[in-house]
């Protein structure tokens, strides 16, 4: 981040109609996206996160956190405070997020709460969505064969892209921080006068190519998760206190890979037949034939089953439920590979089938969860990691599906975890094998 500070952006925020932030700012949440109808002009909640990371800016504070449960609405955050800041003010403002896949959902978000051309992605061999421009043609056509060139827009770029170019800006706000590490976006933010990091610090951290057991004990690892390291650096911390996504029971079952707490503010949904949580035990040699039938059952069986869905508004959606609202979560791919076939063979081959890793980000209806630790091998960290075990536990929208094998507990406990990390993957284990054991559909 750069050294000087520039006095001139630095002024009393109240002039904006901001609210001054009191109290623990932990429990008010900035909820949903903005109105088409206010799109002019965006209306911010006094008492808001968003309302005190904007005053975390205008009084200086040189890094903001904003800390999220899973299905908080961390994108929609990000969209509400860039809308802000372009309408309202004359600071420049440059988004960064891990991947280009994550780049364009980013930069759709923003569009659909600030307008079109609001936000600019780099050229990619990707489709870009409908109303996002680009650097090969930045501006859009309107429909009646206007020119839309809006005078203000964000560019959205990946860390890396920032890294070897970086943006001179007064903030960048990094979207999914805490998958990536403090090095990465450090350099990246090398122009930035102030920084917002928003992340799910349940989530799987940064991959990781090189051996970092130089750095083993240091707080500033460059390895280490961006949000960890800065959140040393006078910065404001903030958290969204609820999840739009999981239900209370599967907020509950989570709740120790958090060190904040959180409540489930999801409109009622329910699949019929299904508890919002099932436990459900097999054999450990998952690689063999007859497990991964096991697995390829329980998915087919949840399509067609009738899922009762409450809308914002109230209104209750009945309708089946698809193979797109199913998916297998694992963390092998050799067990990604053999349900996969399982599937296919049996015309069920739109049921979502992948490792915690590349399912990250993702949600569906009904969500059947394979404990990494359920396998006869060795237990590896990648098995241990409660990152992994909390992505697995949180794609769930209506009902999830817990699949463990015996001898979980005795492999934590005989592990070299700490003795903290240990506890925490104990704890939420015993929650979700209590659970109603899954029987036939």
């Amino acid at each position: 981040m750069a050294d000087d500070t520039d006095e001139a952006r630095i002024f009393d925020a109240s002039s904006l109609g901001l609210v001054t932030p009191t109290g623990d700012m932990r429990f008010t949440q900035m909820v949903g996206d903005v109105p088409a109808s206010q799109q002019g002009s965006p209306q911010l909640v006094p008492g808001s996160v968003a309302a005190a990371a904007l005053h975390s800016v205008f009084e200086g504070r040189p890094v903001t956190i904003v800390n999220s449960p899973p299905g908080a609405g961390k994108s929609s955050l990000v969209a509400e405070l860039v809308n802000w800041l372009l309408k309202n003010s004359e600071l420049t403002v440059h988004i960064v997020a891990p991947t280009n896949n994550a780049c364009l959902e980013l930069a759709a978000k923003i569009v659909s709460v600030a307008g079109p051309a609001t936000a600019k992605v780099k050229d990619m061999d990707r489709v870009v969505p409908p109303g996002v421009i680009t650097e090969k043609d930045d501006f859009l056509v309107g429909p009646d064969g206007r020119i839309i060139q809006p005078e203000r827009f964000v560019e959205v770029t990946t860390v890396h892209s920032a890294k070897h170019s970086q943006p001179l800006v007064d903030v960048m706000i990094s979207e999914e921080s805490y998958q990536t590490t403090y090095a990465n976006l450090l350099e990246a933010a090398d122009a930035t006068q102030q920084l917002i990091l928003v992340g799910d610090p349940g989530q799987i951290g940064p991959v990781i190519q090189h051996d970092v057991a130089p750095w083993r004990g240091i707080e500033d690892a460059p390895a280490a998760r961006a949000p960890e390291v800065f959140a040393r650096m006078d910065a404001r911390i903030l958290t969204l206190p609820c999840t739009f996504r999981i239900g209370q029971e599967s907020a509950a079952a989570i709740a120790p890979l958090y060190p904040f707490p959180f409540h489930s503010e999801r409109p009622p949904k329910r699949i019929e037949g299904l508890a919002e949580i099932e436990a459900l035990e097999i054999g450990a040699d998952l690689t063999a034939p007859q497990q991964a039938e096991i697995l390829a059952r329980r998915a087919a069986s949840i399509v067609g089953a009738t899922l009762h869905e409450t809308q914002r508004d109230g209104q209750v959606i009945v309708r089946p439920i698809q193979q797109s609202d199913v998916c297998i979560v694992a963390a092998r791919n050799e067990i990604v590979a053999r349900v996969s076939a399982l599937l296919g063979s049996a015309g069920f081959g739109r049921i979502v089938v992948g490792t915690a890793d590349s399912l990250q980000g993702g949600q569906w209806h009904a969500v059947i969860a394979i404990d990494p630790l359920s396998s006869l091998k060795q237990v590896s960290a990648h098995a241990l990691d409660n990152g992994r075990l909390c992505v697995m536990t949180s794609r769930h929208m209506s009902h999830l599906t817990w699949v463990y094998a015996p001898g979980w507990e005795q492999r934590i406990t005989e592990s070299k975890m700490s003795p903290a990390e240990a506890d925490k993957g104990l704890r939420v284990r015993r929650t979700l094998t209590s659970k109603p054991k899954a029987g036939p559909r």
